[in-house]
Formats: C-alpha cells, sequence, structure tokens
C-alpha cells in the first residue's frame, strides 16, 4: 500500500517537537489529554441523538483499531521498535474507546461490538474500503501499512465528527483524540519510512481517509 495514497495525515508541528526515532518514546512520555467520563458537563446544541449518531462510527473504528493492534502484537511479526510502537497505541486506543462508550451511555446509547474475529476485522475494512486486509499481513511491512490505513480511518472519522457534533465538550474529546490518532500514524510513518520525513508528514493538513 502506497503511503501517500492511502491517507492525507501531516503532523509537521508534531514532528517539530521531537517525533523522530518513529515516534516511540515521544508518545510514551506524553499520553492523552483526553479528559475522562464525567469530566465534562453536557453541553447545550446539538441533540443526544444526533450526537450519538456522529461518535458512534468513530468509537467502531476504535474498537477495530484495538482488535487489529491486539492481534498484530500476538503474531510474531513486529520488530522491536514496531512491538512498543503498537503496544503503546493499543493502550490509547483503549482509552479512546472507554472515553467514547462513556459518553454514549450518557447520551442513551449502547456501545458497538467490537470485531472478535479476523474475518469480522477483514469484513470492517472492506466497509471502509481499505485495501489492507488483517488476514493478508505476512511481513511487518504489511503490519504497518495496516496499522498507518486503521489510524488514518480513525483520523477520517474525527474529522467528519467535528463538521457535526453539536456538543462542545464533545467536539473536544473528539479533537484530542484525533490529535492523538495523527500523532499516532505519523510515528507509524516514522518506522516505514525511517528519515524521510517528507514522507512521514506529506500534506499540510489532517484530514484522515473519509
Amino acid at each position: 500500500m502506497e503511503h501517500r495514497r492511502s491517507a492525507r495525515i501531516d503532523r509537521r508541528r508534531l514532528l517539530g517537537r521531537g517525533a523522530a526515532a518513529a515516534g516511540v518514546g515521544w508518545l510514551g512520555a506524553h499520553t492523552l489529554g483526553v479528559r475522562l467520563p464525567g469530566a465534562l458537563a453536557a453541553e447545550p446544541g446539538g441533540s443526544a441523538d444526533g450526537d450519538a449518531a456522529v461518535l458512534r462510527p468513530a468509537l467502531e473504528l476504535e474498537l477495530l483499531g484495538m482488535f487489529v493492534c491486539a492481534r498484530l502484537l500476538a503474531g510474531g511479526l513486529l520488530g522491536p521498535a514496531a512491538r512498543r510502537l503498537a503496544a503503546t497505541i493499543l493502550r490509547h486506543e483503549q482509552v479512546h474507546a472507554h472515553v467514547l462508550a462513556a459518553e454514549l451511555a450518557r447520551l442513551g446509547q449502547s456501545p458497538p461490538a467490537a470485531p472478535d474475529t479476523v474475518a469480522a476485522a477483514d469484513h470492517e475494512l472492506s466497509e471502509h474500503d481499505a485495501s489492507g486486509r488483517l488476514s493478508a499481513v505476512r511481513r511487518e511491512i504489511g503490519a504497518l501499512d495496516l496499522l498507518y490505513e486503521v489510524e488514518a480511518l480513525s483520523i477520517g472519522a474525527y474529522y467528519k465528527a467535528l463538521r457535526n457534533l453539536g456538543d462542545p465538550g464533545l467536539m473536544l474529546v473528539a479533537a484530542e483524540i484525533m490529535g492523538a490518532d495523527a500523532q499516532h500514524a505519523s510515528a507509524i510513518g516514522g518506522l516505514l519510512h525511517p528519515g524521510k520525513w517528507d514522507r512521514t508528514v506529506p500534506v499540510a493538513s489532517v484530514e484522515g481517509r473519509h
């Protein structure tokens, strides 16, 4: 999968803060700014059903990312740097999913089901027109390509969410998670294209795939 074509992701500002060396140490040291459930009061401005419908696709992609990360970590294809990065991403995705599920519950909605098989994960990837498939990963580079694509899809979901959410508190949550996922994508790009920062930060705005 061509990294430049797979998603429009830019982290020039992140790299300026020191995301070299694949970003693993930076990501581990700078944990998420996402506020835990209960830290945000309900805000006026949008309908609960409308905001829940906007958040749901983002949570579905976080759950997909968790499953993909966990399977790749268990698959034995990742080298030390890629394993450290995938483990960090998995921890972050778990926080994202926990926050979003709590917000959906606050809005009176149940969370979506997470994929529980490789076939289910591949079906979700197909539904999002992803080029990669978990079942097709045979080498580390393929694993990194797939991780990058899932992050790009997730970023795209938050990009759309920010245009449609009515609750300012949920907008803040979406923006913070989107920023974390963009950091993930930049770090993955650093492993895919070591030293080639024009490939790691290819465009001028963070939009993901949508």
